[in-house]
């Protein structure tokens, strides 16, 4: 796969969010900077980061972890 850093970063963690039937969709914000919005069922969060991402995917997996 070819691209920078944080697309292929982003990109697994698309996948992994797949995985938890999560949507992950990557956005430019209203100050140009880059948004990482997750969407399940109703509930949808906004991630400044793929490391606040990746951390919020690994409590989902966890167990009793948060929906």
């Amino acid at each position: 796969m070819t691209g920078t850093p944080e697309l292929k970063g982003f990109a697994t963690l698309q996948a992994r969010a797949a995985i938890q039937l999560v949507e992950l969709h990557r956005i430019e914000g209203d100050n140009g900077r880059l948004l990482y919005v997750a969407s399940k069922w109703a509930e949808t969060r906004r991630f400044e980061s793929l490391q606040a991402v990746a951390d919020w995917l690994d409590e989902l997996t966890t167990v009793g972890g948060a929906a």
